[in-house]
């Protein structure tokens, strides 16, 4: 602005005209004359100081988040692993004690049938565990197909029940409702691994941690509960904001990730704390939305 004023001045005095009508007309021009300047000068600016135009400094932040995210999910990937460890010594356990017995009892048949009925419920679990673990781990675009919530919550807290058992920590379902609803099976398991991590870790000293679910005409709830220590008042409206963290070794994106993916589900969800009490998340799911991303 002050460039186009400054050379309408000198346009102004170089002709010698005193019409206001001509001073518009002339700023306007020494305007569409200038813009290509300042572009090229900007497109400098910012090639010198920020290292890339602004379309190559936005893609570089997707990858970054991008990363981000990634990391937060293999951290979560790390604390499941660890825990199945622990889950899988059990069952292992088994199969080494009645594998010893087996020279000396193969002629007994009810220690045979016995046996068998074991080693096989034993593997399943183990396979189960894993077979959880890798879907959680693989990557895949989002598919909203019918599920049953109550199941998808089970399957997680398969996972999670050596670190519940481990940290002195109470599991209750509450399920009223066997009502399926189109979701990502995948997406949804990680929004709930995320919420109950935070819960467990919110219970040092252990707690309850209850899980319930309820359905009304066109809405199909999921609230999680824990008696832990509480988010503070003025930390509440900024737990799903990227980034934003109270732990020491914290990303801050596994709220925030989760925020994105119910609303990718054309769902909501909101909480309640109280510090010293412990903390109330409610995921509200419509039951028949496809969801953003769904393929037509």
């Amino acid at each position: 602005t002050i460039a186009v004023l400054i050379l309408e001045k000198s346009v102004q005095k170089y002709f010698g005209y005193k019409s206001l009508g001509l001073s518009i007309i002339s700023a306007f021009l020494i305007g569409l004359l200038i813009i290509p300047l300042r572009n090229s000068i900007q497109k400098l600016i910012d090639i010198a100081v920020l290292k890339g135009s602004p379309i190559q400094i936005s893609n570089e932040n997707a990858l970054l988040r991008q990363e981000l995210t990634n990391a937060d999910k293999l951290r979560s990937v790390a604390i499941l692993a660890s825990s199945l460890a622990h889950e899988i010594k059990n069952p292992v356990t088994t199969i080494n004690t009645f594998a010893d017995y087996l020279p000396s009892k193969q002629n007994d048949p009810e220690f045979l049938n016995k046996c068998r009925n074991t080693l096989l419920s034993e593997t399943s679990r183990i396979q189960n565990l894993l077979s959880q673990l890798l879907s959680f781990a693989k990557p895949s675009p989002p598919v909203f197909i019918l599920v049953n919530p109550t199941s998808l919550i089970d399957e997680v807290l398969l996972l999670l029940e050596h670190k519940c058992r481990k940290g002195n920590i109470t599991l209750t379902r509450g399920y009223t409702t066997k009502e399926e609803i189109l979701a990502d099976p995948n997406q949804l398991k990680q929004a709930l691994i995320n919420i109950l991590f935070n819960a467990i870790e919110a219970m040092p000293n252990g707690g309850k941690l209850q899980i319930s679910t309820s359905c009304e005409e066109t809405t199909y709830t999921i609230a999680i509960k824990d008696t832990g220590i509480g988010i503070k008042p003025e930390s509440l409206n900024k737990i799903f904001e990227p980034f934003f963290t109270s732990k020491n070794n914290g990303v801050g994106l596994g709220l925030a990730i989760t925020q994105e993916i119910i609303a990718h589900h054309l769902g909501k969800i909101s909480v309640k704390s109280t510090v010293g009490t412990g903390t109330h998340f409610f995921i509200a799911l419509p039951k028949e939305s496809q969801g953003k991303n769904h393929a037509s």
